[in-house]
């Protein structure tokens, strides 16, 4: 799993449209507009980016943005272009309607960005040290 951590002060998501490449048809949300809210932009790569495991790994640096930022707003955004080793559509998503679940159950308010679609996006950033990180699941051993 791969997930580019993205704090924004204002996000709006519209006019999904599937893409040719989507065997899944998901309509989450017409129209998503957010202020102060945590984004996770993911990228599953295989099953095991759905173990409890991985999701208490993104959870500790989600909760680092969280307590930063002092926002429990997310939305997850399913994003395959992190990777060139993606899993099978199915696969992603099942496991980021999982961890969207998870993170609702750790208390966040969760909203999920519409899967296998093309989407106007617009946000505003501010300039901070936890404004925008990478990270990698499991974390790279670096000897």
């Amino acid at each position: 799993m791969k997930v580019l951590f993205w704090f924004c002060k204002n996000l709006k998501i519209s006019n999904p449209h599937t893409s040719s490449k989507s065997k899944i048809n998901d309509s989450s949300f017409d129209l998503i507009d957010e202020k102060d809210v945590l984004v996770p932009w993911i990228t599953i790569e295989s099953k095991s980016d759905g173990s409890v495991e991985r999701f208490l790994q993104v959870l500790s640096d989600l909760n680092l943005m969280s307590s930063h930022f002092k926002t429990k707003n997310v939305v997850v955004v399913p994003f395959a272009h992190l990777s060139s080793q993606i899993a099978e559509q199915k696969t992603s998503f099942e496991i980021i309607g999982e961890f969207c679940s998870f993170l609702k159950e750790k208390g966040f308010v969760v909203k999920r960005a519409n899967f296998g679609s093309h989407k106007d996006l617009e946000f505003s950033s501010p300039a901070d040290e936890f404004q925008v990180f990478f990270r990698q699941y499991p974390k790279p051993d670096f000897k």
